[in-house]
């Protein structure tokens, strides 16, 4: 239990305050949700200028890696040393890490000024829906995180746009030089909105029980990071990297049980609530990546879509994503209840999968488009609603903690998917395109030109086109009969094999559904946590339902 007395507690808001709160909230939330997706336009420009290529990953690497292993560790020490000090260290570091990125001189700085980056991001994204429940009873709670699931959909259809249009306008430094102005923004509405927090003592800080979760979730995310690309899955620095993460979570067990005050609370694993929360996160995480990844690829390697260059294709499922976002947050706030709504969102998302599945070459685009809107209204809602249902279990004093492992599953289930299905998809679109591909063709080929036109990206990429096209040149007269017939197994090897991730996407959501039966149905309460009773003000004990 937590000797800072939590902001909520302290006293209510006026609207004057929540408003600049929710201006911070918003501001910090949206950028650190940008940025990723701004800087994947300015890479050329980057490397151009900095050169690196070989080391050009580590820039989104180190980023993802921070963020999100300080997800855990930011939740615990604003429930213990008050969110407002946090918030504004993690601005802090978001901007200082933004002002060194914008102006580094070789790669090597840019990815340690990434590094502090996601540090700052990892405290915005942990603490954001934190500060939203500060301000208001988990009653009133879903509407916002709704409203902010929304912004999350609009950012991910602008920001690709957004971080062109800075890179072609001004340069690629102003990707992360934009930041600043904004993150002056948030800093102020923080400084004069957030209330202040003091400790009610001071307390240790379980630096062992961090660096064991340091020690076990990086090992973790290189190995799914590098796994089938970098280095095969069965390749000794994978396997060796999964049992170092194994080991550590070992340690970190052992460690939080004997800690007094744990960086990672096992007994929250007590609660059913939670525990399904987290579950059903993880997998809708997994899910959603699935369909943002790789439809795009669908719309313009198989039907040919011309929207799917630029990213546009996406428009219509996060159109859906950001409708089901705000309305089942108004939905669950007016009734008080949950658990037959994310049944629903599931069996919708799960039908989206489906149809998903059933698409092929002969798909068109207005098809395409009623699939992507189905889908987007079954993956909107859950992210809007889970970490409510989390934090409504357990008293506010446990806010940020519970908050921040909210979101920790979030970024597993997505960076975890993303992996699994890249290698899924290559292993896949392979094995297809030996049993589909014609003997005669593989014999003009030959073994080493068959290597080099087996790739799919001349379906979706001009300069492949252009390599491939120039390779069957030199086949002469037959060049031009060999190329179409190889386009042609191209384009349906990859739908099949794109068919099969669609088929994991829906078998996620379905999971999901069968573990979201199991979640215990706590209506929410109307008001923050004081009128709790006693024997529920612990963390280790779980709201009524909760077991």
């Amino acid at each position: 239990m937590s000797d800072a007395t939590p902001d909520s507690v302290k006293a209510p808001s006026p609207r004057r305050q929540r408003a600049l709160v929710i201006v911070a909230v918003v501001v910090g939330t949206m950028f650190s949700a940008l940025d990723q997706l701004i800087v994947i336009t300015a890479i050329p420009r980057v490397v151009a200028d900095l050169g690196g290529l070989a080391d050009f990953a580590w820039v989104f690497t180190a980023y993802t890696l921070v963020s999100t292993v300080s997800l855990p560790m930011w939740g615990k020490l604003s429930d213990t040393y008050g969110r407002r000090r946090l918030w504004l260290t993690g601005l802090g570091l978001f901007m200082v890490g933004s002002a060194v990125a914008g102006a580094s001189q070789e790669m090597v700085q840019l990815i340690l000024s990434r590094g502090v980056q996601g540090l700052g991001a990892g405290a915005l994204m942990a603490l954001g829906p934190a500060l939203i429940g500060d301000l208001f009873p988990p009653s009133e709670r879903p509407k916002w995180q709704g409203a902010l699931m929304a912004l999350f959909g609009v950012v991910v259809i602008a920001g690709p746009t957004i971080g062109g249009w800075i890179t072609d306008t001004l340069s690629w430094r102003w990707v992360f030089y934009v930041n600043l102005p904004f993150g002056g923004l948030a800093v102020l509405a923080a400084w004069f909105g957030l209330p202040s927090v003091r400790s009610g003592g001071r307390r240790s800080i379980d630096v062992a029980g961090a660096l064991a979760l340091v020690g076990a979730v990086v090992p973790l995310l290189l190995a799914f990071s590098w796994a089938g690309g970098r280095y095969p899955w069965l390749s000794t620095p994978i396997v060796g990297l999964l049992l170092g993460a194994a080991a550590m979570l070992g340690v970190l067990v052992v460690l939080e049980r004997r800690a007094p005050d744990p960086m990672i609370n096992l007994g929250f694993l007590t609660n059913r609530v939670y525990v399904v929360a987290i579950l059903t996160t993880f997998l809708v995480s997994g899910g959603m990546i699935g369909a943002v990844l790789y439809i795009p690829l669908f719309a313009q390697a198989v039907i040919g879509s011309s929207a799917a260059g630029s990213g546009a294709v996406l428009v219509p499922m996060l159109l859906g994503f950001i409708v089901s976002a705000i309305a089942s947050g108004q939905i669950m706030s007016r009734t008080g209840r949950y658990k037959a709504l994310i049944l629903v969102l599931f069996a919708v998302g799960i039908a989206g999968g489906v149809l998903l599945t059933r698409m092929d070459a002969s798909t068109t685009e207005l098809e395409l488009v009623r699939n992507m809107v189905v889908m987007g209204l079954g993956i909107g809602g859950p992210f809007s609603v889970l970490v409510v249902v989390a934090q409504n279990a357990f008293p506010d004093r446990n806010l940020g903690e519970v908050t921040a492992g909210s979101r920790f599953f979030r970024s597993m289930g997505s960076t975890i998917g993303a992996q699994l299905m890249g290698s899924l998809l290559s292993l896949w679109f392979a094995a297809n395109l030996r049993e589909r591909l014609p003997a005669q063709v593989r014999d003009a080929l030959g073994p080493e030109r068959l290597a080099e036109a087996g790739n799919p990206e001349a379906l979706f990429a001009p300069e492949a086109m252009t390599a491939l096209r120039d390779s069957l040149a030199t086949l002469g007269a037959e060049g031009a009969a060999v190329g179409e017939v190889l386009l042609e197994t191209l384009r349906l090897s990859l739908a099949d094999a794109l068919r099969g991730l669609f088929v994991v996407t829906a078998g996620l959501m379905l999971v999901g559904f069968a573990i979201a039966t199991f979640l215990p149905e706590i209506p929410l309460r109307t008001t923050r946590d004081a009128d709790l009773p006693a024997d529920q003000a612990d963390a280790r004990a779980p709201t009524a339902g909760g077991e």
